[in-house]
């Protein structure tokens, strides 16, 4: 939703559209529902492609709340640097920002930016524009693909396992889908000798596409959970997130030690941080976010 109809949020600067340069604040009020336990405000800065290229989380400044009534003020300083010139110059300076709160399907704003450092108004194709208005619709359509996409998958699982377990007790011998290909999903097009799984992701090509590889701070999934690496924190940790369940626990890296919980939200259970460690033991997986951490380094800086 642009902040025009979205009435629960007041954002002081930037409006949605306004031209910014290669450095400028965000600042603003959310509803105190919007934080939840963890005070969790969160940023993506996407490009025209609709890739999520950048993520952080925003200061909350609890002592300046009285600016805002009964919302909670929050601010952050965005600077770019050459690592995101690539971006800016495909999007023809249209960038977005989406802001996100504790309730990631229920909190959330789109705001639109022009980029002043890369080209010039009469320079822009209608077609640029056209997508950058088309951002948030865009996002949604590929999320819906991605639901289908998943169902098909979880059918076609379903079918094939109880075909195995019918047919072993028969004596005979069943196909059911291969853990790896489940793993390597965003090759399928390309690689799979599988004509069911094949046909299913040519069918939701883009949206595959779009979701994968994992980018833009987000190193890996894992059952609901996301590690991601936030743009402005500066030591070598991640965060360990679920919406659902209120979490957001801070990991250090390279040893994978929980360190703290942000906010009174929910906690991990022994299983659940085992299971974390047992993710970034695998060394595509720590690789990944070791690849990440330099990305942020070099990447979008937020003070």
């Amino acid at each position: 939703m642009f902040l025009k109809t979205n009435k629960k949020i007041i954002l002081h600067t930037p409006k949605p559209f306004q031209r910014v340069g290669a450095k400028f604040e965000i600042s603003g009020c959310v509803p105190l529902e919007w934080l939840g336990t963890n005070y969790d405000l969160s940023f993506e800065l996407i490009d025209i492609d609709a890739r999520v290229i950048s993520v952080g989380g925003l200061n909350i400044k609890l002592e300046e709340t009285l600016r805002c009534g009964k919302k909670i003020y929050f601010y952050a300083n965005f600077g770019f640097t050459w690592a995101n010139v690539s971006f800016v110059e495909k999007s023809q300076g249209r960038m977005t920002i989406k802001l996100t709160g504790q309730n990631e399907k229920k909190n959330f704003v789109f705001i639109p930016l022009i980029v002043n450092v890369v080209g010039s108004k009469e320079g822009v194709s209608s077609g640029i524009v056209r997508k950058h208005r088309r951002i948030e619709a865009t996002i949604k359509k590929y999320k819906k693909d991605l639901a289908k996409f998943n169902k098909g998958i979880a059918k076609i699982t379903k079918i094939r396992e109880a075909e195995f377990i019918r047919n072993e007790r028969l004596g005979l011998y069943a196909t059911v889908v291969d853990e790896e290909l489940l793993n390597g999903i965003f090759e399928i097009i390309e690689t799979s000798e599988d004509i069911e799984m094949k046909k299913l992701a040519e069918k939701y090509k883009e949206a595959l596409e779009w979701a994968g590889p994992i980018c833009g701070g987000i190193v890996g999934r894992m059952d609901g959970f996301e590690f991601r690496i936030y743009s402005n924190d500066h030591d070598k940790h991640f965060h360990v997130i679920h919406k659902e369940k209120g979490i957001n626990a801070r990991f250090s890296f390279p040893d994978i030690m929980l360190v703290k919980y942000k906010g009174l939200g929910g906690r991990l259970g022994s299983k659940e941080i085992g299971r974390v460690n047992s993710f970034f033991k695998d060394k595509i997986n720590f690789q990944k976010m070791e690849k990440e951490f330099q990305r942020r380094d070099e990447s979008l800086i937020v003070k």
